[in-house]
């Protein structure tokens, strides 16, 4: 995710700038096509970590009330 959104930025003709200290250098040129591509790599990505991250609190939602085991509060201690 993180790598994707850096392409994309570099290739948008934006590099990053860290708090007006440090700015990433030009290393790629501008690229309309490899900004686009990123972009969307970067939306899918995103997408499926929240998919995931829901899917996992869903399990140990399961666990909790329909097994009645005790997953979820080894998890929270």
């Amino acid at each position: 995710m993180p790598i994707s959104g850096f392409i994309m930025s570099v290739a948008a003709g934006y590099p990053p700038n860290y708090f007006d200290l440090y700015q990433v250098p030009q290393f790629i040129q501008k690229n309309e096509a490899m900004a686009k591509f990123f972009f969307e790599t970067h939306g899918i990505v995103g997408n499926i970590t929240i998919a995931l991250v829901a899917i996992h609190l869903l399990a140990a939602l399961k666990h909790h009330f329909i097994n009645r085991d005790d997953v979820l509060t080894r998890m929270l201690r």
